[in-house]
């Protein structure tokens, strides 16, 4: 039996042994059942179980509108143990992370502003207050070995990028919201100077965490037609 929302279409499951069912009306109550199922959009017409690890990469979206609280520090180690499971060519271990929260999310502002002296004082106040978006920032960093004869800089990158998403799966998995923001000011050395970046080190991503505000939106899946090919 199938049962449908804006959340998309899940599968109402039977439990063994009993006459009762239930239902998954919106994704995170699906927490609750046992092997659950989930249909996807009607253009593809796929379903399969879904285990802990596929349920929550196919329910990962961006949530832009994140508060307080923000993860605690024991919550944050078990987030970096699963980041530096990232797949690591050479066991280069290219990775590191600066947790940023109340006066150094607004020292962080500060240093977005002082990328643009020339703008007008309403600019200067947005930048000051990007940072400010969220409780918390995570920016992780790649350390790269631009000499490295096995493993070329790109793989290193992917590295940390990879390290990034499984931050952002550990948080979920914990009940927080993500939002991966990258932009300009990745590069700009007012910034690189207040998070204190050595010459080979470059900024993957601003990795905004906090509570959820709102109604997250649901996954807009692809069309594996549009990108995927079989061969034999």
């Amino acid at each position: 039996m199938r049962t449908g929302s804006k959340f998309g279409v899940f599968l109402v499951k039977k439990y063994p042994g009993g006459s009762g069912s239930r239902t998954g009306g919106r994704p995170d109550s699906m927490v609750e059942i046992p092997h659950a199922w989930v249909i996807m959009p009607h253009e593809q017409q796929l379903w399969w179980p879904m285990t802990e690890i596929t349920r929550f990469i196919m329910q990962r979206v961006s949530t832009p509108q994140l508060a307080a609280p923000a993860p605690d520090r024991e919550q944050l180690e078990r987030m970096f143990q699963c980041a530096v499971r990232a797949p690591d060519h050479g066991r280069l271990r290219p990775w590191r992370f600066v947790v940023l929260q109340g006066q150094a999310l607004e020292a962080l502002g500060a240093a977005f502003a002082q990328t643009q002296p020339e703008a007008d004082e309403a600019r200067q106040q947005r930048l000051r207050s990007m940072p400010l978006r969220a409780p918390m920032i995570i920016v992780t960093i790649a350390r790269l070995d631009w000499e490295h004869k096995k493993v070329p800089v790109w793989e290193q990158q992917v590295a940390v990028g990879i390290a990034t998403h499984h931050i952002q799966l550990a948080a979920k998995e914990m009940g927080y919201g993500t939002m991966w923001r990258t932009g300009e000011m990745t590069e700009q050395e007012p910034v690189r100077q207040y998070l204190g970046l050595e010459d080979h080190e470059q900024v993957i991503g601003f990795l905004y965490l906090g509570t959820v505000s709102g109604e997250p939106k649901p996954a807009d899946f692809q069309s594996l037609e549009e990108i995927v090919e079989y061969r034999e």
